[in-house]
């Protein structure tokens, strides 16, 4: 995912959930406790995400999306997924897919 979702570098405006770098780290940064989805941050970015789209590609006869949460896959629609910290989501289109990567989240 590219560096700077959210974030208006022009004018300094930071949307509570945005990206630095392309490492695909979502930072929240509310300024209060809150819930937000997996859906949010795509809307923020322009994407579509749902149980049947992910960015421009649409589930049919011969792809899907698969999702996994710390590194288990679960069903339903992925924009519906709770940010919290420290978890890794993986969203793909495919087949293939590829084994999701684990992250050391340092601590």
């Amino acid at each position: 995912m590219p560096a700077n979702i959210g974030i208006n570098v022009q004018e300094r405006c930071y949307f509570w959930l945005h990206t630095h770098d392309a490492s695909g780290i979502v930072h929240v940064e509310a300024p209060q406790q809150r819930d937000f989805t997996l859906g949010q941050f795509f809307a923020i970015w322009g994407q579509q995400l749902s149980a049947t789209q992910l960015l421009n590609k649409t589930v049919d006869a011969g792809h899907q999306i698969k999702v996994t949460v710390n590194g288990v896959e679960v069903s339903g629609d992925p924009s519906q997924i709770k940010l919290q910290d420290k978890i890794s989501i993986v969203v793909q289109y495919g087949p293939p897919f590829a084994t999701p990567p684990s992250y050391n989240f340092g601590g």
